[in-house]
């Protein structure tokens, strides 16, 4: 009898634990909006008025045209390295494949100094030519990237989701696989 009890439960378990995850339980991630709650500005970015929770100035997304139609963009900003540019090709042409059928905009952010050979198989959707002070300004003090990131991605509402090394292959898989997947499915 004793024997027959420990089955059933043994048994009856699993089976209760799987009902109540399959009710309450939520099998999704969440990429969550970044600085929301608090935020830390480099030093050359003190005079800027940040409120919290963050969005990038209006203003300055519609001086490189910003698409609003697009759920997500893709900010992208090189440097003078024709081996990071050669690896941020690569990882580029992995995100525009992967979500060709999604409304993803992609801006390209180049200084005046940067060299990019062109032939991305239209990859890029718009280009940006500034002074290098001007990117480093834009990159370091309204998208809040640090010395070695070069992507951040924003949603339609201005808010930033991610933030990158597209140089390496890790931040790209964790750009492509987790995060824009999961933002698509959500929205």
């Amino acid at each position: 009898m004793k024997k027959a009890l420990l089955l059933f439960v043994a048994f009856l378990l699993p089976v209760l634990i799987y009902l109540f995850l399959k009710s309450f339980g939520k099998n999704e991630f969440d990429v969550p909006v970044l600085y929301t709650d608090s935020m830390s500005v480099s030093v050359p970015c003190y005079g800027n008025n940040y409120k919290l929770p963050y969005h990038v100035p209006d203003s300055l997304l519609k001086t490189f045209q910003w698409d609003s139609t697009s759920l997500f963009t893709v900010v992208v900003f090189e440097n003078e390295s024709k081996e990071d540019q050669h690896e941020r090709s690569i990882q580029l042409t992995r995100v525009m494949t992967e979500f060709k059928n999604e409304p993803l905009g992609i801006i390209h952010m180049l200084g005046t100094h940067t060299n990019v050979v062109s032939g991305n198989n239209g990859l890029v959707t718009q280009r940006v030519l500034m002074s290098d002070t001007n990117l480093f300004k834009i990159k370091t003090c309204f998208f809040l990237l640090n010395s070695k990131q070069d992507a951040v991605v924003i949603d339609k509402d201005r808010r930033i989701r991610g933030q990158y090394t597209l140089t390496k292959r890790e931040d790209a898989d964790r750009m492509i696989m987790e995060e824009l997947n999961i933002l698509f499915k959500r929205y």
